[in-house]
Order: C-alpha cells, then sequence, then structure tokens
C-alpha cells in the first residue's frame, strides 16, 4: 500500500518538470494531445537547454534588454524534432546553458 501512495505522489508531481531531449521544461499547467505528440505549456512557463542544442528562432519584433533577447509576435522555436509557438519569450544566460521563459507555449514532436 505504501508503493503505491509513493507512486501516486509521484505521478501527481511528474507534470511540473517534463524532460525532452535534453530539456527541461516546467509550468503551471500541462495539456497533452491523445498522441502526446502536442503539448500546451501555461502559466510561468520555463524552457531551460544547453546551449550547444542547436535551434532557429523566428518572430515579427527581436528586441535586446540588459543582455536578454526578447522575440514577440508569432515565435517559432524549431529544434531538431521539436517545433515550439508562443506569442512572447525572452532568452536568457543560465548556469545550463540558456533558458527560455514564456507565458504559454505550444510544442509539436515530429
Amino acid at each position: 500500500m505504501k508503493l503505491l501512495k509513493v507512486l501516486a505522489v509521484v505521478a501527481i508531481a511528474l507534470p511540473s518538470v517534463v524532460l525532452a531531449n535534453q530539456h527541461v521544461i516546467t509550468a503551471n499547467k500541462q495539456i497533452y494531445s491523445v498522441d502526446s505528440k502536442t503539448q500546451t505549456y501555461i502559466g510561468d512557463v520555463h524552457l531551460s537547454f544547453d546551449d550547444k542544442n542547436k535551434f532557429q528562432t523566428t518572430s515579427n519584433n527581436v528586441s535586446f534588454n540588459n543582455g536578454d533577447t526578447v522575440m514577440e509576435g508569432e515565435v517559432v522555436i524549431t529544434f531538431n524534432n521539436i517545433t515550439a509557438v508562443t506569442d512572447k519569450v525572452t532568452f536568457s544566460k543560465s548556469d545550463s546553458g540558456v533558458l527560455a521563459k514564456m507565458d504559454e507555449v505550444t510544442f509539436t514532436y515530429k
């Protein structure tokens, strides 16, 4: 019975941190499609990844603020097998490489 309680706690805590291809994603809420190929993260979203990971970005506007890069309007972040879409993202340096902060983002896995 104790094992089931521990597993239940782990299952409840697990959605708050997701590892994907050496990325760490945290958010207040996650929504997964039935096939898990589309995942939406909502509220205080942090995407952390090694700056050696190759990625491309596009957006309508780019600005720089105190060493951070801010991208707004139809932002698309593309990794090897992941496309992330958001309205606004702030990229900054972190101990692990790069930290991307967003209010909401939708990931599509290929």
